[in-house]
């Protein structure tokens, strides 16, 4: 029996967080809680957002997101820039410090994947990462 396109999703999805992403977000422990470094990796692909924004992407209630941002800028992790257009908007970025930290777990992660997809062949690995491109760019058309 095949399975329906939630069913294979909330697979796909299990699967990556077991064998790949589970990884790069428990190497932040120790520092970073997994929201904070899911704040701080959303940051990183999409350079600034609002606090608000962040609040909902995250499904975050906006008082515990101000926590988080309020720990992270104290870290040093990431600034709060005035929106020229509405003084009352803060845009949230990332510090250099920042970057540079979720670059370096990027990389251990990186190192991590290509361990764990040792045994498979170089077809199998290409196929991998040529799959994985193509889900996320449909899924950027929905």
């Amino acid at each position: 029996m095949r399975m329906t396109e939630v069913e294979l999703a909330c697979k796909m999805r299990t699967l990556f967080e077991q064998k790949i992403t589970s990884y790069y977000f428990d190497s932040f422990k120790g520092s970073f809680g997994k929201v904070q470094a899911e704040v701080l990796s959303y940051l990183y692909d999409h350079e600034e957002t609002s606090a608000v924004m962040m609040a909902e992407i995250m499904n975050v209630p906006k008082q515990h997101m101000s926590k988080i941002i309020r720990r992270l800028e104290e870290e040093g992790m990431l600034e709060k820039r005035t929106d020229p257009s509405d003084r009352r908007v803060r845009s949230l970025t990332l510090s250099a410090q920042g970057r540079a930290l979720v670059r370096s777990h990027i990389e251990s992660s990186n190192r991590h994947f290509r361990e764990v997809t040792g045994g498979l062949s170089r077809e199998d690995k290409e196929e991998l990462i040529r799959s994985m491109e193509a889900i996320i760019g449909i899924m950027n058309k929905i």
